[in-house]
C-alpha cells in the first residue's frame, strides 16, 4: 500500500554516497513559510514590549470601557415593624411599642398653675389632683372600651379628662363649675392644637383626631348636667359630705342608660342600692402620697 507520507529521492549520486539534499536543504516555498513566522513572531514581541502602540482613541477607549452593569429594582422600605401607628403625645420605645410620652404631656399643665386658692359661693372648691401613676391604676381594675365615655365631676384644668383620652382611647366629659379651671382647660387644648368647636362659653368641645374621640368640658353645676351618654364616672369628693355624695351617685344612676363604674375618693356610709362597692385601691393625689380609692359597680 503506497505511504502517504512525504517521499524523497533516496538515490545516490555518482559517488555512491546517499543523495541527502532534497530533504536537509529547505525549498522554496518552505523558507517563504518560515519568513512569515518569524515575521509574525517579531510582531507579537514587539506588541508584548509596547514598540507598536500607537495614539488611536477609539482603541484605547474601547479596551478600557467598563462593563455594563445589570439594572437593579428599587427596593422598597420596609413597613413600619411596631403593630400601632404612631398617635399624638406618643413616643417609640421599641420595635412593638408605643410609649405615652408623659414628661411632653405634663409640660402643658406646668405653667397653668391659676386654679389653686379659688372658692365659691355655695360649695366647697379646694382643689387637688391624683398622679398619672394612680389613673393607670384605676384602669388596671375596671372594665372599659373605646365606647365607653368618662365623665369627672370637677374636672379642674382637665388632666385627667386629657390623659384618659390620649392613653385609653376614651371620649372625655369634664364638669367644672368654677369658670377659671374651666378656661385654663380649654386653654391647654388650645395649646395642644387639637381640632376645637366652640358650641357656646360654657361648652367646649376638642377633636382628637389621633383617636377620633372627643374631649368636651362644661362650665356648670353638676345637678345641671344630662348624665345620660355616661358609662364611667370619676368623683374626687375628698370634700363633699355623704349627702352630697349620695345625692350625686343617685342622680347618676338614674340618668346613665349603660352605667359600668363609679370611682370615689372617699367612701359613703350609705351607698344607692342599685351599686356594690367592687374594689378599694391605693392611690397617689396632690395631698396624700397613699389613699384608698374606691371602685363602684352596677349590680
Amino acid at each position: 500500500m503506497p505511504s502517504k507520507s512525504k517521499t524523497y529521492d533516496d538515490s545516490s549520486d555518482e559517488s555512491g554516497d546517499l543523495n541527502t539534499s532534497n530533504y536537509l536543504n529547505p525549498t522554496e516555498n518552505d523558507e517563504v513559510q518560515t519568513e512569515e513566522h518569524k515575521d509574525n513572531i517579531d510582531k507579537y514581541a514587539d506588541d508584548f514590549a509596547g514598540k507598536n502602540d500607537v495614539n488611536d482613541e477609539d482603541n484605547e477607549n474601547q479596551l478600557y470601557q467598563p462593563m455594563p452593569q445589570p439594572k437593579t429594582k428599587r427596593v422598597k422600605p420596609s413597613k413600619r415593624r411596631y403593630t400601632q401607628k404612631k398617635r399624638f403625645m406618643f413616643k417609640k420605645t421599641t420595635s412593638k411599642q408605643l410609649q405615652f410620652n408623659c414628661k411632653k404631656f405634663l409640660k402643658y399643665f406646668a405653667s397653668e398653675n391659676n386654679v389653686y386658692g379659688i372658692y365659691h359661693d355655695i360649695y366647697d372648691t379646694t382643689y387637688g389632683e391624683i398622679s398619672i401613676d394612680s389613673i393607670s391604676n384605676i384602669f388596671n381594675n375596671i372594665d372599659y372600651d373605646k365606647t365607653d365615655v368618662l365623665y369627672d365631676l370637677g374636672s379642674g384644668r382637665g388632666q385627667f379628662i386629657y390623659y384618659c383620652n390620649f392613653v385609653y382611647n376614651l371620649s372625655t366629659v369634664g364638669i367644672e363649675i368654677i369658670n377659671e379651671r374651666y378656661n385654663v382647660a380649654k386653654n391647654i387644648g388650645i395649646k395642644i392644637k387639637l381640632q376645637k368647636n366652640k358650641l357656646s362659653d360654657e361648652i367646649s368641645i376638642f377633636k382628637n383626631k389621633a383617636n377620633n374621640q372627643s374631649i368636651t368640658f362644661i362650665l356648670d353645676d353638676f345637678n345641671n348636667v344630662d348624665f345620660s351618654d355616661g358609662t364611667i364616672f370619676y368623683l374626687c369628693n375628698t370634700i363633699w359630705g355623704d349627702d352630697t355624695t349620695n345625692k350625686i351617685l343617685q342622680k347618676i344612676i338614674d340618668e346613665s342608660d349603660n352605667l359600668k363604674h363609679i370611682i370615689i375618693t372617699t367612701n359613703t356610709k350609705t351607698p344607692p342600692d342599685n351599686i356594690f362597692l367592687d374594689k378599694i385601691i391605693r392611690c397617689s393625689f396632690s395631698w396624700s402620697e397613699n389613699s384608698k380609692v374606691y371602685i363602684y359597680s352596677v349590680n
